[in-house]
Parts: C-alpha cells; sequence; structure tokens
C-alpha cells in the first residue's frame, strides 16, 4: 500500500474520522479561507497520512500545494476544480463516500448512458462529466414493463364472462398505485468501507496541511 502510484484509490477496512478547525489566513490573497486539521477521531488517519494518503471525501487544496501538486498533475480538475471566473485556484480530491464505483465506459457501450453523466460536485466550475473519470450518474430503474391482468366482474344478467379492465367492457381501466418497494433506494447488498487515496509519495503532516474552505 505504502508504494502505490500516486491517485490510486483503494478500500480501507478501518475507521477514518477526522476534525477540523476553520481558521482565517490573509497571508495569501488567493487563499484567504483554510482550515487545519488538529485532532483525529481515529488514530488511523494519521497512520494513512504517513504513508502519503487521504480520505476521499472531496476536500479542496491548491495546485500549488508542495505536497499534492503531483497528484494535481495526475488527476487534474476532474472531481472538481475552480473555473476561470474564480478568485482562488483549486482542485478537489474524489468524494466517493455513500457512492459505488464504476470503470469508465470510454467505447465500451456497456454504460449506455455515458454521455449523459454530470459533474460530481455541482457547485464547482469545472468537473468531470459525460464519459470521463469523475462524473457522476443517479440511481436509475431500467426501462421496463409489468403485464397486469384484472378480470370484468360480471352482472347476474351478463354471460360474457371475457377478461377486461377494471374500467368494465369499454376497454378503459381504472389507475392503480402499487408500491413494489420497500426501501428509499435502489441497491445490492453491500458493506462499508472507506476509499483512501494515494496522494503524495512523502507523509503528510495532517496537523499543517492547508485545505481551502471553498
Amino acid at each position: 500500500m505504502e508504494n502505490s502510484t500516486l491517485g490510486t484509490i483503494l478500500t480501507f477496512a478501518g475507521p477514518v474520522f477526522y476534525q477540523y478547525q476553520k481558521i482565517e489566513d490573509y497571508s495569501n490573497p488567493l487563499e484567504p479561507y483554510t482550515e487545519t486539521i488538529f485532532g483525529f477521531g481515529m488514530e488511523n488517519g494519521k497512520i494513512l497520512a504517513q504513508q502519503g494518503f487521504l480520505l476521499c471525501n472531496g476536500l479542496a487544496f491548491s495546485p500549488h500545494n508542495p505536497l499534492l501538486k503531483d497528484l494535481y498533475n495526475i488527476i487534474g480538475k476532474c472531481w472538481g476544480g475552480s473555473g476561470s471566473n474564480s478568485p482562488i485556484d483549486y482542485f478537489r480530491i474524489p468524494a466517493l463516500e455513500g457512492l459505488f464505483l464504476r470503470a469508465v465506459s470510454n467505447k465500451s457501450n456497456h454504460d449506455p448512458e455515458s454521455n449523459q453523466r454530470v459533474k460530481l460536485n455541482t457547485h464547482d466550475e469545472i468537473s468531470g462529466y459525460g464519459n470521463m473519470v469523475g462524473s457522476y450518474q443517479t440511481d436509475e430503474f431500467k426501462s421496463h414493463n409489468h403485464t397486469i391482468i384484472a378480470k370484468y366482474d360480471p352482472g347476474p344478467n351478463d354471460a360474457n364472462y371475457s377478461a377486461y379492465w377494471s374500467g368494465g367492457k369499454t376497454g378503459t381501466s381504472n389507475s392503480a398505485v402499487y408500491n413494489a418497494g420497500v426501501s428509499s433506494e435502489t441497491r445490492p447488498r453491500n458493506a462499508y468501507v472507506n476509499y483512501i487515496i494515494k496522494a503524495s509519495l512523502s507523509p503528510i503532516n495532517l496537523e499543517t496541511l492547508q485545505i481551502l474552505q471553498v
């Protein structure tokens, strides 16, 4: 794990918690607001940082950060970042909390709606979109049909026992809504892990790492 290539995303089986404290730093006019990490909910965050890993939680950094500039040269702003009109130049590490990962479809057609994918961080001016790394896709059901069979209940003087919609012999149908699910999302069986990214080839001191507040 320690020798992983910059930009590599791995799964980590332990809990990782960071704590942040906002500070105001006017020494650099391009970075007026920063955050500094001053403590750890779990020691795992510090251990991972010593090996150059950060939690994939979408934090923003300066492309000129000496520890992370090589990571920026690899991933750029495809996971979110500033646009040409932004007063602060920044890029984001992947924000993967609660998400499943999917390989870029390229020309494989395995994702027939790949060109409809959107920016992961909609509040950013530049981000991954379309058939590209860093793009996002909402949950959906594949378009399909269900066959519904309804019987007409004939009266005592009606000898026609053919099948009808509930609206009667006219063929019209009364609408009915049936709840086909029991949850607020569509999902396979799953288990939680933490996604971490190789952000630096050098140890990262989380207590002095400047995180942009954008």
